[in-house]
């Protein structure tokens, strides 16, 4: 729950950027987790369910990172931001990719959503 509090408060203070650059910096030790990757999404998703806010997709996705690479997890965990054409506008999701895999969300997301780099999102951009 700290993770996500301080994940929200710099995402707000900093913006995404700046968040996912100092989130890059914890180092990972690149040993084994005595934990699978699933298990460490399930519980992470659990307990942000349990917070008294509902943190959009790009808060989840940030806390997720930062929970992985504390955890030692020997894959380095890679944010992924996508956007697709609704009638109304642009959606935008975020998610997080370890080994080429999807973590914590569909595994076809990058179907629905068309990745992009993300370094210079529009400033209305709102994750789902």
């Amino acid at each position: 729950m700290w993770s996500s509090f301080l994940v929200a408060v710099q995402l707000r203070l900093r913006g995404h950027r700046r968040t996912r650059e100092r989130i890059e910096q914890i180092r990972t030790r690149r040993s084994e987790s005595p934990v699978s990757v699933d298990e460490i999404s399930r519980v992470t998703h659990g307990v942000l369910r349990r917070l008294p806010w509902s943190p959009n997709c790009l808060e989840q996705s940030l806390v997720l990172i930062r929970v992985l690479r504390r955890s030692h997890y020997r894959d380095e965990p890679v944010l992924r931001l996508g956007v697709r054409k609704r009638e109304d506008g642009l959606e935008f999701h975020a998610w997080v990719e370890t080994d080429g895999m999807v973590v914590g969300d569909r595994e076809n997301i990058a179907e629905t959503f068309r990745p992009f780099g993300g370094e210079q999102l529009p400033p209305d951009a709102t994750f789902i």
